[in-house]
């Protein structure tokens, strides 16, 4: 072979290799030094006993290249906020922009739990629930296929808007005028609110094409107690006094006569069953409201909107059914 046959030929050769090299720059939104970088945030936001993107410090990061194994990321610790930036417990780098992966997100973080090569997620609420715990208030996010070089952010930053995987109940008990005839209903005279009939474990197949939680067929239910939010004292004799509790409950159906409510009011136990079958879904608020009085529940209504600040709208969704 000649000299300048050679020469020729390398040439190509290092040309192809700077086109190569050139080839993720040439992307507007791919970083040339392949870091990931991460902004979170939550979707319908709210607040009290929930994760709101100003209070999210921490959440779990998985990336699954199935074309390169030195690619993937399993269960990676995410610490920082919106405010400030977020760090990885351990610098991630996508493979280039073109290689498609799978990107699990979710809080809070679970030590120990591998998402690589796992086909589920389980997670679950607290069977006491209180408005300064959040722990119940599980966040996913799962992106298939996601590109790089298309689906990063103008800032080149990886978006993760996470979403509550779980279901919020909102319970409001009305209580009869009769109750008004001392200063019984001054304070909230309710004691021992339980919701009745829920499995408090979910599991979440990551296989699916929307992965969503579900209750854990194998177990059991387990009484779960709300948290009060509010209580407004009638204002009048012929007023009633109304007290709002909140709770979250893993998405599962509940046949009719399953689900109950019980709670006592000045030694008075009472207890009322849905008489219809409920689907608990991902990300929706469901809203119990019950009339109580004369030792008995005189009438119920459960609706369900999605799960976000009132401010933004009732945005009512499937059911909205009263029982009498």
């Amino acid at each position: 072979m000649s000299f300048f046959k050679t020469l020729s030929t390398t040439a190509i050769a290092l040309l192809v290799v700077a086109c190569s090299g050139n080839e993720e720059t040439a992307v507007s939104n791919f970083p040339s030094d392949r870091v990931v970088r991460i902004c979170a945030g939550i979707n319908n936001s709210y607040t009290r006993g929930f994760y709101t993107t100003d209070n999210l410090q921490e959440f779990s990061i998985s990336i699954v290249n199935t074309n390169n194994g030195n690619y993937n990321y399993d269960n990676i610790k995410v610490t920082g906020s919106n405010s400030t930036e977020w760090n990885t417990q351990t610098v991630m780098l996508w493979q280039n922009g073109k290689q498609k992966v799978d990107i699990i997100a979710y809080a809070p973080y679970q030590t120990g739990t591998a998402i690589t090569g796992n086909t589920t997620l389980e997670a679950g609420v607290q069977a006491t629930q209180t408005k300064d715990d959040n722990s119940s208030d599980f966040l996913l996010y799962v992106s298939k296929g996601f590109t790089p070089s298309s689906d990063l952010n103008a800032d080149k930053e990886l978006e993760i808007p996470l979403s509550h995987a779980f279901s919020k109940l909102t319970v409001r008990i009305s209580l009869g005028n009769a109750y008004n005839v001392s200063s019984l209903t001054d304070t909230n005279p309710i004691t021992g609110l339980t919701i009745k009939g829920t499995i408090i474990t979910g599991v979440c197949n990551l296989t699916a094409d929307k992965p969503q939680f579900i209750a854990k067929a194998s177990e059991s239910a387990t009484n779960v107690m709300p948290y009060e939010i509010a209580y407004a004292k009638p204002s009048g004799i012929l007023d009633n006094a109304v007290a709002t509790y909140e709770c979250i409950l893993v998405p599962q159906r509940i046949y009719a006569y399953d689900l109950s409510v019980s709670f006592v009011v000045d030694g008075t136990t009472y207890h009322w069953k849905v008489p219809e079958e409920i689907d608990f879904e991902p990300g929706m608020n469901y809203d119990l409201s019950i009339k109580a009085g004369n030792n008995s529940i005189t009438s119920g209504t459960m609706s369900a909107k999605p799960w976000k600040d009132p401010a933004l709208g009732t945005d009512y969704h499937e059911i909205q059914t009263e029982y009498k």
